[in-house]
Order: C-alpha cells, then sequence, then structure tokens
C-alpha cells in the first residue's frame, strides 16, 4: 500500500510522504500498464480498462506527495500516442488529461498533445471538444512561442463560425420536441464552444499578428455573423431547442 497511515485517530492527518520504495513500486506498475496501452495488439476495451486503471492509481496517490507527479508523467505522452489511434478512448484520454496543470505537462508532448486536441475538435463530439478545448486554451496561455503549432486550431475556428448559421437553424430552428432520440452535436458546429473563444482568438492574435494578417478577416467576419444572428426563440416545451437557443445568446454577449 502506498503511503503509511497516521499513528492514531487524534492525530491530525497529513499528507503522507511517497518513500524510495513506494515510488518505485507506483513507478513499475505504471510502466507495466503503459506498455500494457501502447500494445497495438490490444484490444479497444482491453485499452479502456488498461486507461481506468491509470487513472484509479492517479486517483489512489493524487493526495500523496510526490506520487501524481510520478504517475503524470510517465502515463501522459502515452495516452497522447494511443487516443488518436482508438476515438472511442478519446473521452477518457482527455477527461484524464484535462485534470493535469499544462505545467505538469513533458514539453516535449504539448505539440503531440494540441495534435489530439485539434483532431477531437474537428471529428468528435461537443463533451469531448469542451475538454479538448480547455486543454489547448490553457497551453496557449502557459506557451508564448507555439506560432507554427496554433495554425490548425485557428482554421478549426474558422470553420466552427462558418458553421455556426446552419447550426442554429438546424438545432433551435428546426428541432422538433417530437423526436425521442437526441443527435449528439459535433464540435466542429458547436454553438456552446463558440462563447468562450473571443477572448482566446485575442490573445492569439496579440501573440502572433502575422496570424491575424492571415485569419484575422475571414475569421473576424464568421464571428460578426455569428454575433448578428437574428434567430426566433423555440417554445419552451422544446428542451434541446431551448438550452442551444440560451447557448446561443450567451455567445451573442460574450
Amino acid at each position: 500500500m502506498l503511503g503509511h497511515q497516521p499513528a492514531g485517530p487524534t492525530t491530525p492527518q497529513e499528507a503522507p510522504v511517497l518513500d524510495e520504495d513506494d515510488a518505485r513500486v507506483a513507478e513499475l506498475e505504471t510502466e507495466h500498464r503503459v506498455q500494457e496501452l501502447r500494445d497495438s495488439s490490444s484490444s479497444v476495451d482491453v485499452k479502456k480498462t488498461i486507461l481506468m486503471g491509470i487513472r484509479a492509481a492517479f486517483e489512489k496517490c493524487n493526495s500523496i506527495a510526490g506520487s501524481s507527479v510520478l504517475l503524470q508523467r510517465a502515463t501522459l505522452a502515452p495516452l497522447i500516442t494511443v487516443a488518436p489511434q482508438d476515438p472511442s478512448m478519446r473521452s477518457l484520454a482527455l477527461e484524464y488529461i484535462s485534470r493535469v496543470a499544462i505545467s505538469d505537462i513533458p514539453k516535449e508532448s504539448i505539440q503531440s498533445l494540441l495534435a489530439l486536441c485539434v483532431e477531437t475538435l474537428q471529428s468528435s463530439h461537443e463533451e469531448d471538444g469542451a475538454l479538448a478545448q480547455e486543454i489547448i486554451t490553457d497551453i496557449f496561455k502557459a506557451y508564448k512561442s507555439l506560432e507554427d503549432l496554433c495554425t490548425p486550431y485557428l482554421e478549426w475556428l474558422v470553420q466552427l463560425f462558418d458553421s455556426i448559421p446552419a447550426a442554429a437553424a438546424k438545432y433551435i430552428v428546426g428541432s422538433s420536441k417530437k423526436s425521442k432520440v437526441e443527435e449528439p452535436i459535433q464540435a466542429s458546429c458547436s454553438i456552446k464552444l463558440s462563447q468562450d473563444i473571443a477572448m482566446t482568438v485575442f490573445s492569439l492574435f496579440q501573440a502572433y499578428p502575422k496570424k491575424l494578417t492571415v485569419f484575422g478577416p475571414d475569421l473576424v467576419t464568421k464571428m460578426v455573423a455569428s454575433i448578428s444572428l437574428d434567430v426566433p426563440a423555440p417554445s419552451e416545451d422544446n428542451a434541446k431547442a431551448s438550452r442551444l437557443y440560451a447557448d446561443l445568446k450567451l455567445a451573442q454577449v460574450k
């Protein structure tokens, strides 16, 4: 068992220190799981089980000084490597990575992490996209020398705001309350994801003026068009359309 129990019930509980033996055991266990995760012959279900085991280990060690950093650094690179190969694993991988401070992620993994997040925004659903968007925003806040790496993200932003009018017409105006199956919304046309982007766009253009010249005119025009959308309010008994209408109004305010 990692760590040590307090001497008695009246002793104030403090975060236990991971000694060398415990640290080595945790490192060996993690390396074994990482190797399993990297094994391309493993099925998606097996990989999910391994990933859940890694996350459980993270949870167990999270309050033990030194151990969480060990687990983070040992698992982040393989998670970033494996997740794009099996899209069904993205939710687990992104949820795990989103809880790790960007400063704890090895610098050599940042490019792969950005690529994973942009790929998620391009091809996955809204919930995964929200995690990817959060990670991307934190990366650009932490690093100021990623000019070459921000191009795919800016291209996605142009695509997102270009799709907002059609998304509003489909999911708000054309939505039917009679539909029993709620169609998942893709991140690439998510009204919700457009809410908190303005400041990120401003920061990117401020940090990388050359990108403003390339992407600024088209992106700003599409953002203004999105802000100017005049969509009639749906009936109150259409829950999904009402939620998306509220998302659109909030995005327009922000």
